[in-house]
Formats: C-alpha cells, sequence, structure tokens
C-alpha cells in the first residue's frame, strides 16, 4: 500500500501539469490592408465590348482582426468605377458608374486547416466570404437617366498571402460581388 502510495506521490504531479497558455490580449493580431487592382463587371451587353474596354482600375482599404490561427474577419472600404456597355443602336457604347462598397468579410485559413500551424510560414492560403453594402453615383451615360442605386450583395473569394517581414506581407486576391441587377442602372431580362 505504502508502495502504490509513493508512485502515485511521484505521478500525480506529473500528470497535473498543464502547459502554460498565454492569452492575448483584444489589442492582438489586427492587420491593416491597402489594395489596388482591377475589376471588371459582368452585365447584359458585355459580349459586344472588349476585355479591356470594361477593365477598370479598384482600390480599397482593410482593418481586420486574427482570432485564432484559422479565422479571422475584416471591414473594407472599397470602389471607384465600373464599365459597362449598353447596345442601344447609334447611343451603343461603354459608360462608367462610380460606386463605393462597404464589405464585411470572414476568412477562413486553409494553410493551417489542412497543415500545422507555423507562425513563420511564408504562404498563406485563404477563402473568404461575406457582405457588401453598393452605393452607386449618378452615371455618366448620356442614353438614359440613370439614377442612384444601394443593394445588398453577397461575396466571396480567395487570397494568397506572401510574408515578406513580421510586419509586412504582399497578397494577391480575387473576389467575386453579386451585384443586383440595377447596379449598371438598367434591369433587363436575361437574354
Amino acid at each position: 500500500i505504502l508502495s502504490i502510495v509513493a508512485i502515485g506521490m511521484f505521478v500525480a504531479p506529473s500528470l497535473a501539469q498543464e502547459k502554460a497558455i498565454v492569452e492575448d490580449g483584444f489589442g492582438a493580431h489586427w492587420f491593416i490592408q491597402a489594395q489596388a487592382g482591377g475589376s471588371y463587371t459582368i452585365s447584359e451587353d458585355r459580349k459586344h465590348a472588349s476585355f479591356g474596354d470594361l477593365l477598370t482600375p479598384h482600390y480599397a482599404v482593410s482593418f481586420g482582426k486574427f482570432f485564432s490561427p484559422l479565422t479571422a474577419m475584416r471591414f473594407q472600404a472599397a470602389g471607384w468605377e465600373s464599365k459597362n456597355y449598353v447596345e442601344l443602336g447609334e447611343n451603343s457604347g461603354t459608360y462608367g458608374i462610380k460606386y463605393i462598397q462597404a464589405n464585411l468579410d470572414g476568412f477562413l485559413n486553409l494553410t493551417n486547416l489542412f497543415l500545422s500551424f507555423r507562425e513563420d510560414r511564408p504562404f498563406n492560403f485563404y477563402a473568404f466570404a461575406g457582405i457588401g453594402y453598393v452605393h452607386t453615383f449618378k452615371k455618366d451615360c448620356d442614353c438614359w437617366d440613370l439614377s442612384r442605386t444601394n443593394s445588398i450583395v453577397p461575396r466571396i473569394g480567395l487570397q494568397g498571402d506572401f510574408r515578406l517581414s513580421d510586419n509586412v506581407s504582399l497578397n494577391i486576391e480575387v473576389a467575386g460581388n453579386l451585384m443586383s441587377d440595377n447596379f449598371d442602372g438598367r434591369v433587363q431580362s436575361k437574354k
């Protein structure tokens, strides 16, 4: 009995030891992003225009927070101009739509989901989904009166993040927004 008690005295403390976990406060793991790229709008008459005619610059500023090695969330303000093509006989041509968009996106780190977590990993691959609010301003088309629009849009995307240093990363992102039919100022049935 004494031998069992003695062994228990040596084993019990080793079983009760726990790894110390350092909790990060609310101020940890925030990030800021500045983005510049291109935007392409798929609309009713796009097949009559060249790809380059509908390609426009797109800019965004974001801030967000990592909640775990797998999840993050960001708020983003984005926009500039969208180009569309209208097929209306002699009034056919490209017109621009100035817009601003606010997005709230949730991120899932696919690299950490399938591989073990490494804080210094040089590349991480993310999937994200979110919701946005889009406001368009008066369009610059003389063919008809195009008014302002407001809409809620679902969005999804992928992001590749290249770690350049402890504080700087370069990312490449592809995102798709499901705009309402009146985003381009025209509501038209599917052809």
